[in-house]
């Protein structure tokens, strides 16, 4: 999933849905989204846990953080259902190859990041039917973002990692900055995150805003008839995996 799709999951888990848990299902993505050598996928995009033990030991009245990672990584959350969205439109994969193309042509050499791809711009299309189809989500989330205290943010991260509060702050820069309101409010917006956050995977995704507009209103029609029921398998299964630490 992606910025819309990961906190809609945490909006239909926690009653309690908060900034806590909106910036938390944001955060794995600080792994490898953005360039840097400080924090990995064990330690970091699967830390979630780690996260919510550090926090419900020194923080409890923030652990959201934590469960909003959780909610996203592999582990417990939505990303171990990248498979099977991949699976669901297969037969899509040469039409989608091209729009993906399209939208970033530096990939045209790079098969395997091509491939890696895949999964994102579909989940990229249910971001946009919750777009189209989740007004008051949408509307809560704009509100929430302007509620996260990056500060506080950084200075738990460093705490948590032992890494240099400096580089966190750099760090979490990168990933919240194209995280405005305004870009969460409209498709041109969530293209212009894709480009800016997508620019730190390994191939240096090299992603043209109005292509990708294109790309991702092509999977959103992909998906059109299916979205509801995807969110729906997602929720259920990370609902059910967290289900020991709610």
């Amino acid at each position: 999933m992606n910025y819309l799709g990961h906190p809609f999951v945490c909006k239909e888990i926690f009653e309690d849905f908060n900034q806590y848990h909106l910036v938390g299902s944001w955060l794995p993505d600080l792994w490898p989204f953005i360039d840097h050598k400080v924090l990995t996928y064990d330690n970091w995009h699967e830390g979630g846990e780690k996260m919510l033990r550090f926090l419900d030991h020194k923080y409890p009245e923030i652990k959201g953080i934590g469960l909003g990672m959780m909610a996203h990584g592999y582990t417990y959350g939505a990303d171990r259902f990248n498979r099977e969205i991949e699976e669901r439109y297969a037969d899509q994969r040469d039409e989608m190859t091209k729009k993906i193309v399209s939208a970033t042509p530096n990939l045209v050499t790079q098969p395997k990041g091509l491939e890696g791809r895949f999964h994102n711009f579909l989940w990229w299309g249910v971001d946009v039917q919750l777009l189209r189809n989740e007004p008051s989500f949408i509307k809560q989330i704009q509100n929430l973002t302007t509620d996260i205290d990056r500060s506080e943010l950084s200075g738990l991260i460093a705490e948590m990692t032992n890494k240099d509060r400096i580089e966190i702050d750099r760090l979490l820069s990168q990933l919240l900055d194209p995280l405005t309101a305004q870009n969460l409010s409209n498709i041109r917006g969530l293209a212009y995150i894709w480009q800016q956050v997508a620019k730190g995977l390994p191939e240096r995704d090299q992603v043209l805003v109005p292509q990708c507009v294109d790309a991702f209103e092509y999977c959103a029609d992909l998906v059109a008839d299916e979205w509801e029921d995807i969110v729906e398998l997602v929720v259920d299964g990370v609902r059910q995996n967290l289900k020991q630490f709610i």
